[in-house]
This record gives structure tokens, C-alpha cells and sequence, in this order.
């Protein structure tokens, strides 16, 4: 069964329709992290040592960035920025701490593992959702707390549990942008971590659960384990950003991963596992043990994407004097997750068959000071008349709109007729993308 090329951007970490490649290098693009970094720092007494978690998303309507995150007691808060970077903490004056409602607390919660969903086309009481876990006192106890919002500011219980399942770590919940159907990540058990998922149509009715992400040959070795995800929409897909944890006692680092989906529910890992997240260095804020926060903010050729880290490993070092957790972000560049760059003087990648469903091609490319060019095969390897690569237009410079024609016309005589799709390039230029418009 050939891969159908849908009229979408289809990025190269999805690894299910490149064949193969030949005098290139496929590698992980690391965002770019803030230089400004740390963002956000624990400053009042009821952040303690901490700040957890960060859900952020910008308003449309008035660009206004607000942020939720938590506290080691479990408290939720809120606070707003109109960058991005400069964090002001509103007095909501709804919970009470030692005392005193003059603070930004908004919820008071089982585990400081808050995952908040901003729906647009929700009714107005259910335009902010929040998802967090609650341990329970015993391994049958706990599941997933699910509460609603008008504002973001003053929260209702919606249901509990959703999933009835003991969870001590993060469970994001969004939207499926095509099916509707409403999707929620989190541990199948308690016990070894790994990654599950249910669905649901009106969010109080749910089903599913089992193991969707599990450590494999790759993990197993260094005792790595899944301990939670973050997931997003992403260009007819979803990627995850994945939290690893080295659970043997000489380690107990966290760092992320990235992974990626077609529907949101079967995952694949990428073959080039260098952190899509890194650690910092040694003595630094973000050095030992990182967790990925939730909502992609668009922001020029890109999006922002936060995360929180501690100085001090998992488990009880985090409980020492010197312990402390800041948020940063990074900027993750648009599609380009992943690059195929060419090592040789010719060098190229080649999908698998595929229904080109789409008039010409696009690709999203960056060709340095060289050339770009195409051309299309039938199943066998055979080269189609007037789509060659002598047939190809060519690409120079950067772009993510870069279109190729052929002088054999228009690529619909593919749709039902499979095809491979080779890409050319030159020494020194890099694939990251390719589409049909």
C-alpha cells in the first residue's frame, strides 16, 4: 500500500515516507534556547524553591501571553507577559495562603502536574480546560482530574476521574484537529513509566489506555524509561516532546526527546536520539532534571516552547537546600525538526511510493550557495518522461515555500498512479520538508 502525499508540508521527522538517502546525513535540528534564560523564577514564598509545569498560550484577540504553572505543594498559579520573557504576577485574591489571598494562586491541587488546553471553538464555560493527576494514598487510588474555565482564572471541577488510572506525572489533553475527538496522554499504571493514551468524544466519557510509547533497544540498556509528553498539532501530524528519565542510581537525569504521530496515538521514535532538549551544563539551572511544558506560541518564523528544570537530580536530591526549579524556552524553527543535508558533491533522498495529491511540488529547503532540484520515478525505479531531473525547474537559496515544476506538467496523473519522489541536492544543502501544493 503506497503513502498518500497530501496537500500538506510532511516534515522529515516523520520517517514513514523517506525510503532512503544517498551522500546525506539525516540529523535532529536542537531548538535554539532563549539566551535569556531562565524566564521565570521562583520569587514569592509559596513558590518555594520551585516553579513546575508551565502551560502557556497567547491570547489572539490582544496578544497577551499567560502562563500557569505549580508549585512543590501542589498549588496552581497564573501570571501574564506581553513578551514572552517579562512575567508580571496578577493578586487574584480567590485562594488563601497563610492568611492572605493577595497572590496569583488559582487552583489548589493533588499534584503539581497541571496541563491547561485553551479551546477557541468551545462554549464559553469550557474555553480553558485543565488536566491534572492525583496519586491517591495506594497503587488502586488516583486518575486524572479534569476542571473547566471561562477565564483561565476561576476553575470548576468537570468531571473525576476521567481516566481512572494513578498517574504521578503530567497528562495534556487537546483537540484532534480533523476527527474532533478529544485525546489525553498519560502512565497506563503505576510501575514502570511509559506512555498511554485515551479518547473521548465529550469529554466525560472515556476509552482506551494501553502501552503507546514503551522503553525499547535503545532505552532499555542505559534504564530509561517514559515518563511523560508533551503533544502537539504539527503539519497533518503530531509531535511529541518526551520526557526521558535514566531511573538507575547513578543518573537519575531527565531530559526530552522528540517523537512524532500521524493520529496522536501511535508514535514512532526517531533513529537519531540526541536530545531535542539538552541538558545544560554542569552547575547550571537546567542541568540535571527537565520536564517539557505545554502549548506551542507561534512567534515570527517559529514557535516558542517552554519547559521547566531543577539543579538536582530525580528523587531525593530534589528535596535538598540547594534545589531549585526555573522555566526557560526555546524556539523551535517552523518544520525544521529534522534535515537531510548532503555530504557529497550528489546527494539525494527518496521517498517511498507515493499518491502525489497535488498539482506541482514544494519543498522547504535551505540550498546554501547551490542547487535544488527533482524528479519523479514510477514503482520499478523507472524514470517518467518529463520528470526527471533535466525536467526539474531549479531551487537556490532558503525557503519554506520553494516550488518545483516539471516540464511534464502537473503531478495529478499521480494521485492514482504511485510514484517515488527523489529530491537532488548539492554538497552543503539541507532538506527538511517536502509537500505538494
Amino acid at each position: 500500500m503506497s503513502f498518500s502525499l497530501k496537500p500538506v508540508m510532511h516534515p522529515l521527522c516523520f520517517e514513514d515516507f523517506v525510503e532512503n538517502g544517498h551522500g546525506v546525513m539525516r540529523r535532529l535540528v536542537a531548538p535554539a534556547k532563549d539566551e535569556r534564560n531562565p524566564v521565570f523564577e521562583p520569587e514569592t514564598p509559596w513558590e518555594s524553591t520551585g516553579v513546575l509545569y508551565p502551560s502557556v498560550w497567547c491570547e489572539p484577540d490582544n496578544g497577551l501571553w499567560r502562563m500557569w504553572y505549580s508549585t512543590r505543594e501542589g498549588i496552581v498559579c497564573y501570571a501574564e507577559s506581553d513578551d514572552g520573557v517579562s512575567w508580571h504576577r496578577p493578586e487574584l485574591g480567590r485562594i488563601e495562603y497563610h492568611g492572605t489571598k493577595a497572590n496569583n494562586i488559582v487552583l489548589e491541587a493533588p499534584h503539581p502536574t497541571p496541563c491547561v488546553y485553551r479551546d477557541s471553538t468551545a462554549e464559553p464555560d469550557r474555553r480553558y480546560l485543565l488536566t491534572i493527576s492525583d496519586t491517591g494514598k495506594h497503587q488502586d487510588e488516583g486518575g486524572i482530574k479534569l476542571y473547566a474555565s471561562p477565564d483561565g482564572i476561576e476553575w470548576n471541577l468537570l468531571k473525576d476521574p476521567i481516566v481512572g488510572v494513578r498517574n504521578d506525572s503530567q497528562c495534556p489533553i487537546l483537540k484532534h484537529p480533523e476527527t474532533g475527538q478529544w485525546l489525553v496522554w498519560h502512565r497506563p499504571g503505576f510501575g514502570l513509566r511509559t506512555i498511554s493514551c485515551s479518547e473521548s468524544t465529550d469529554l466525560l466519557n472515556w476509552r482506551g489506555g494501553g502501552q503507546r510509547i514503551a522503553p525499547d533497544e535503545v532505552d532499555r540498556p542505559r534504564h530509561v524509561e517514559n515518563y511523560a509528553i508533551a503533544v502537539f498539532p504539527y503539519d497533518g501530524g503530531f509531535i511529541g516532546i518526551m520526557k526521558q528519565y535514566a531511573n538507575v542510581w547513578y543518573d537519575k537525569r531527565c531530559w526530552l526527546d522528540l517523537v512524532v504521530s500521524r493520529d496522536g496515538i501511535n508514535w514512532q521514535r526517531l533513529t537519531d536520539r540526541r536530545p531535542f532538549v539538552p541538558l545544560g551544563e554542569d552547575g547550571e539551572w537546567d542541568s540535571l532534571c527537565m520536564s517539557p511544558g505545554h502549548g506551542l506560541v507561534p512567534d515570527g518564523d517559529g514557535h516558542w516552547f517552554y519547559y521547566d528544570c531543577w539543579n538536582a537530580r530525580h528523587t531525593g536530591e530534589l528535596r535538598e537546600s540547594y534545589a531549585r526549579s526555573c522555566i526557560g524556552r526555546v524556539h523551535i524553527p517552523r518544520r525544521r525538526l529534522v534535515e537531510c543535508v548532503a555530504m557529497g558533491e550528489e546527494a539525494w533522498v527518496t521517498t517511498v511510493p507515493c499518491r502525489l495529491e497535488g498539482k506541482q511540488l514544494k519543498l522547504d529547503f535551505d540550498a546554501g550557495n547551490t542547487e535544488v532540484r527533482a524528479e519523479i520515478q514510477d514503482e520499478d525505479y523507472s524514470p517518467v518522461q518529463g520528470f526527471t531531473k533535466e525536467d526539474s525547474s531549479t531551487l537556490t537559496g532558503d525557503s519554506h515555500e520553494g516550488v518545483i515544476t516539471f516540464q511534464g506538467g502537473s503531478l495529478a496523473r499521480f494521485a492514482r498512479q504511485p510514484a517515488r519522489l527523489i529530491v537532488h541536492m548539492q554538497r552543503g544543502a539541507r532538506l527538511f520538508a517536502v509537500g505538494i501544493v
